[in-house]
């Protein structure tokens, strides 16, 4: 059924700079998704939320529109968080922080998506993967450099979703012997040891391709961890050949066999 024609004239009358609204959160989720529309209705149909010209677009339609100096910085800055989490190119990364740092007037912000955007750089296309610390199931201390032998697949799982780890495990056995010219890495993200190598063990992982990191909340910044079903594609020489992409993409397996054809 189609939308009457006064379906969206409630957006004529939105107030963009309410002080006192400032720090409600279903103010500020509202208008972050008005912007969202507003940049989809303005873009080619299907066009990626994650994707650099839509963070783009979104950073100057918020600064066209938004008057309250508050609330268009922590819109600048879930804007930046988002596709910096996602983005992989390092040319766009640098393009964007630049649109970034000149539209925010919040150094707390700067600083912030500064060290996130060095971060996101270190882990884009062909840079070496940094070397963090492991603990292997012999609760023994290793540099991951140590671990590559081969083309590889990080994955990541933790065992606070237990269902999670179970359907990402499948997907890696399924990997696993459609390319078995790759090494699948599993990278356990919780901080108790114990309670890991016993999960491992129980759920009939294997330990030799099983790690946990050993400082979590350090590695998680070094590798711009957050979602959970991020992975990272690294060549036998240890370099990146794609630092943001995921086993359930859809493009995923593409990715796999372009690699090895290279």
């Amino acid at each position: 059924s189609e939308l009457g024609k006064d379906f969206y004239s409630y957006r004529n009358k939105i107030d963009f700079g309410r002080e006192e609204l400032r720090f409600y959160y279903p103010y500020f989720r509202f208008l972050n998704r008005y912007f969202n529309n507003l940049v989809i209705a303005n873009n080619s149909p299907g066009i990626d939320r994650n994707a650099f010209k839509f963070s783009m677009d979104k950073l100057k339609a918020v600064d066209s529109l938004i008057v309250n100096d508050s609330i268009k910085n922590n819109l600048f800055r879930f804007t930046a968080m988002r596709f910096l989490y996602n983005a992989k190119e390092s040319e766009e990364i640098k393009t964007f922080y630049e649109s970034f740092e000149k539209l925010t007037t919040n150094p707390k912000h700067i600083k912030q998506i500064k060290e996130l955007t060095t971060s996101t750089l270190k882990i884009s296309r062909g840079n070496l993967l940094p070397n963090i610390l492991l603990l292997t199931s012999d609760n023994t201390i290793t540099g991951i450099h140590n671990v590559i032998k081969r083309p590889t697949v990080l994955y990541f799982w933790s065992a606070k979703y237990q269902n999670q780890s179970k359907i990402n495990h499948s997907r890696i056995a399924e990997l696993k012997s459609k390319y078995p010219e790759y090494d699948f890495l599993g990278l356990n993200t919780d901080n108790h040891y114990r309670n890991w190598r016993t999960n491992v063990l129980n759920m009939g992982y294997d330990p030799a391709m099983e790690y946990q990191l050993e400082n979590v909340s350090e590695s998680e910044k070094t590798l711009v961890l957050s979602p959970m079903n991020k992975s990272i594609i690294i060549d036998k020489e240890k370099v990146i050949l794609d630092g943001n992409t995921n086993i359930f993409n859809n493009n995923f397996e593409e990715l796999l066999l372009g690699y090895l054809n290279r």
